[in-house]
């Protein structure tokens, strides 16, 4: 996870176990990218942010619906008839036939790419 990569409002796991949104993405005269959780602000280089697995306990706790459309055997999740993920051979979620989901945060890009506003509950 690069913090070049994370948008404002995505959600990380802190060392401790406590989930945090990004609440502040700064970048250095050198390019590079930080960014900071919660309030008071943890910064990712003083302490240790992982991005949280994406399950279905989550998707579920968001609206999502395990489907299987028969005509084409697909096999997902379905948040509406605009939003789908597939799940494919190898047990990877798919977004878009080959754009691979495995964290929390990389469905809220997703999902902000879609334009569907939706926050996102742990």
């Amino acid at each position: 996870m690069k913090a070049n990569e994370l948008m404002l409002g995505d959600w990380l796991q802190h060392a401790s176990g406590k989930c945090f949104q990004i609440t502040r993405l700064d970048m250095w005269i050198d390019g590079s990218v930080h960014f900071a959780c919660g309030h008071p602000h943890l910064w990712e280089y003083n302490n240790k942010f992982t991005p949280i697995p994406l399950t279905a306990e989550i998707l579920e706790r968001n609206g999502f619906e395990k489907c299987r459309i028969e005509e084409i055997e697909y096999i997902g999740w379905r948040l509406n008839e605009d939003f789908s993920l597939e799940l494919n051979d190898v047990d990877t979620l798919t977004w878009n036939e080959d754009v691979a989901i495995h964290y929390v945060h990389e469905l809220q890009h997703a999902l902000r790419l879609c334009k569907i506003e939706k926050e996102i509950e742990l």
